[in-house]
């Protein structure tokens, strides 16, 4: 029983560790998407698409944070 209990801490250490991972990586995306024209890049994409979806990328990552955060303080 002890070896399975240590699997399962395991297994959710390392979806935390993705979760926080994945939510760095969606939130940068989406300010990326938001403020591309600011830092010097031109895409040939539609400005209100970049942004609906620079904001969705933002407030998906920023879940998958919320998620990580709160799963490494219940183990």
């Amino acid at each position: 029983m002890d070896l399975e209990q240590k699997h399962r801490q395991n297994q959710a250490n390392i979806r935390s560790i993705y979760d926080l991972t994945m939510g760095i990586l969606w939130t940068g995306a989406g300010l990326f998407l938001l403020f591309h024209r600011r830092m010097g890049f031109e895409f040939d994409v539609d400005l209100t698409l970049a942004r609906i979806f620079g904001g969705t990328a933002i407030v998906y990552g920023l879940f998958r944070l919320y998620r990580g955060i709160k799963s490494r303080k219940q183990n």
